[in-house]
């Protein structure tokens, strides 16, 4: 009985010695790193619009004179607006 368990033992290892011969294939690998970062819209077009003075309304002329500076004021929005959209735009080419 001791015979065989020892050839059992002598078997099994002799597999698993055989096992440890072969050779691993190495293959290369490619990291990649992402990197974030934050880049804010320039300063002069978050700049905010003149607003129309509303207290000094008296007459009939200071009403067209506030409606004007508002037109004014909205214009000025739309015109920062799409200079963000532009530079966006460059910023992603």
């Amino acid at each position: 009985m001791k015979h065989i368990a020892n050839g059992l033992i002598l078997l099994c290892l002799t597999v698993l010695l055989a096992g440890c011969g072969k050779q691993l294939e190495v293959r290369p690998v490619t990291l990649t790193k992402t990197v974030i970062e934050k880049v804010n819209v320039p300063a002069e077009l978050l700049e905010p619009c003149k607003r129309p003075d509303l207290d000094t309304i008296k007459t009939t002329g200071d009403l067209e004179r506030v409606a004007l500076e508002g037109i004014a004021a909205v214009r000025c929005g739309n015109e920062d607006k799409a200079a963000i959209r532009e530079w966006q735009a460059g910023e992603n080419n």
